[in-house]
């Protein structure tokens, strides 16, 4: 995964965003060739305990930062 920092717009303005390159497997070579062989998809189980105690911390950030408000939170499933 690779990540650019965008600091600024077409007009030269302050707008800082990020650009992600995700890839779904990884490169390797074999026999000289580069290969590309995909990962396998996350079983729900396992993506739920990925995603269990993250979520939490994500959403405490995101209200302490004032971007979320947590009353608005709790209305979510």
């Amino acid at each position: 995964m690779v990540t650019f920092i965008q600091r600024f717009g077409s007009k030269l303005n302050l707008n800082v965003h990020l650009h992600v390159l995700a890839l779904d497997g990884a490169y390797s070579f074999k026999h000289g060739k580069v290969c590309f062989p995909r990962a396998e998809a996350l079983r729900p189980e396992t993506l739920n305990t990925l995603l269990t105690p993250i979520i939490p911390r994500v959403t405490r950030t995101l209200v302490r930062a004032g971007v979320r408000v947590a009353e608005a939170l709790a209305a979510l499933p």
